[in-house]
């Protein structure tokens, strides 16, 4: 709607896309927000398209690079691999030249694939048959997983049903560590602890991401 006196990059009716700052509210018809947590929308992106992408694609590359600096030829194990911030964290994966098992259902397996995953693993099939194709993509590969993105933890029952990290731990199909997007309340502290003051109380095989 507006631009500061004096700005060049942007002008007033310019299509942007953004955040806004922590604690601000977005759902409204207009925001104000710092330009630097703005830029032009793309033009192949739709208004809802974009307002969706910020959120889950920072906390996807974040997670990936800047926490946990995902190399070339390393092996991701996604949890969560349709969802939001899963679907995302595919394709940067793939940017950075790593290998992702994939793990969701089985109608959204085909978008997953086209999004680049290597190996894909049904969670409804139930949790023998997951490890099982856990095992058969560790083994093409031919390492255990370097890190696991997991976008689906939470106290919910319906994300309780299956115990990845115990799945993935005891039968030593990771060797990196296990990062989740959600968690309790003193997951949830610490990260703030970390994000506010630079301290990581986390063990160092786990950890919850907090952008």
């Amino acid at each position: 709607e507006d631009v500061p006196p004096g700005v060049s990059t942007f002008k007033r009716g310019d299509a942007v896309y953004g955040t806004v700052p922590i604690a601000h509210g977005s759902f409204a018809q207009f925001v104000k927000t710092p330009l630097h947590q703005i830029a032009h929308k793309p033009a192949h992106l739709s208004f809802a398209e974009a307002a969706a992408l910020p959120l889950v694609g920072i906390t996807a590359v974040q997670a990936l690079t800047q926490s946990n600096s995902l190399k070339p030829g390393e092996h991701l194990l996604l949890i969560g691999a349709s969802g939001g911030v899963g679907h995302v964290a595919i394709q940067v994966a793939k940017a950075l030249g790593a290998r992702v098992t994939a793990v969701c259902s089985g109608r959204n397996s085909a978008l997953v694939s086209q999004l680049g995953a290597d190996f894909l693993v049904d969670y409804t099939a139930g949790e023998t048959a997951i490890k099982r194709q856990l095992d058969v993509a560790v083994q093409k590969v031919g390492r255990p997983f370097d890190l696991c993105l997991d976008c689906v933890f939470s106290f919910e029952s319906k994300d309780q049903q299956i115990p990845y990290e115990s799945l993935v731990r005891e039968n030593n199909l990771l060797q990196g560590k296990y990062v989740t997007i959600g968690g309790g309340t003193p997951d949830w502290l610490r990260a703030g602890v970390r994000r506010t003051l630079g301290f990581n109380l986390f063990p160092k095989d786990r950890e919850l991401f907090w952008i």
